[in-house]
């Protein structure tokens, strides 16, 4: 995992439970948040818009495409699930060698770097069944 203070951060999918989550955390570490999501109507959630409010986290919606990394510049991005990796974005970091990260990738490499001792970590995986 990389130092997030002061870093650029572009968070996919940002609307969901889990985008909003990572964007949260990486706002509380320091981090610049650019947040993007397909639906631009949605207004943004209360702790997305007091980040913003607090200069923390720059609304980019619906923006998903190279335009947005040339602008930006992001020293990574983090996506959502349900967020395809096909998305004109994905592959254009893929050639800028920008580190692209799931929500879980980002979760877990923070929790590996709390703990002294290192724990272990179990992931279901799949689509169907994880809520039970």
């Amino acid at each position: 995992m990389i130092e997030l203070r002061e870093k650029r951060v572009v968070v996919a999918g940002g609307l969901g439970k889990s985008g909003r989550a990572a964007a949260k955390v990486l706002c509380d570490l320091g981090a610049h948040v650019y947040f993007t999501d397909s639906d631009s109507n949605a207004e943004l959630p209360a702790e997305i818009r007091l980040e913003a409010e607090q200069g923390r986290l720059t609304d980019v919606r619906p923006r998903e495409d190279q335009g947005l990394l040339d602008e930006v510049k992001p020293d990574m991005i983090v996506l959502a699930p349900g967020v395809p990796l096909k998305n004109q974005i994905f592959l254009a970091a893929q050639a800028r060698r920008i580190a692209v990260y799931g929500e879980n990738d980002l979760a877990a490499g923070l929790i590996q770097e709390q703990w002294a001792k290192k724990p272990y970590i179990i992931a279901i995986t799949g689509t169907d069944g994880k809520s039970t």
